[in-house]
């Protein structure tokens, strides 16, 4: 939901081996990201954890061109291929922004990963937290500046931010994501 129109965007689930529930498909119309969704609802957590396998999957199915990998574990790496045999395969422009969610995660290795391959590297204690980090990651690749990022309840009370958006600013991206259906929510721009 957090990517734009024209973006490339693809999915690869690993667990003791990798597949690809979505080839790399630019964001043309709505219903690329239905289907994209769709294929995130399929995937199924638990097993065994080949990261390698993971990053191998996502580096084939990069089309030429597109350098960066999003690689989100809540596990420990326990089956071949292995991350250290991997890396080095890699195409060298290739960066792996690398996200551990939850305690569980191999956060080092996560760490190593990221800054092997010049990425960025996120800790997210829970699925909600992972918000803040794809508009951090976004910025990154798109080479746009990330004004406001934040979480905070909309529960019984007013929230109010006020933003100053530079006169040269081209665009202005507005993410608003929650766990729960809102009602009564006012966004004024």
């Amino acid at each position: 939901d957090m990517m734009s129109r024209n973006d490339t965007l693809g999915i690869v689930s690993f667990n003791e081996t990798a597949t690809t529930p979505l080839a790399p498909t630019p964001i043309t119309n709505p219903g690329v990201y239905a289907t994209a969704r769709s294929a995130v609802d399929a995937i199924a957590f638990g097993g065994w954890t080949s990261i390698g396998a993971g990053l191998q999957a996502a580096a084939a199915a990069l089309p030429s061109g597109n350098d960066a990998i999003m690689l989100l574990s809540d596990g420990r790496e326990n089956r071949p291929p292995l991350v250290n045999a991997v890396l080095p395969t890699l195409p060298k422009t290739t960066r792996v922004f690398s996200v551990a969610l939850g305690p569980a995660s191999d956060q080092l290795l996560l760490q190593s990963i990221a800054a092997a391959t010049s990425g960025c590297y996120y800790y997210s204690p829970d699925e909600m937290q992972l918000f803040e980090i794809y508009n951090f990651i976004r910025g990154e690749l798109t080479n746009d500046a990330v004004v406001l990022n934040d979480t905070f309840p909309l529960a019984g009370g007013q929230t109010t931010y006020l933003v100053s958006v530079d006169e040269g600013a081209d665009q202005m991206i507005l993410t608003l994501a929650t766990s729960r259906p809102l009602t009564g929510l006012t966004v004024r721009l």
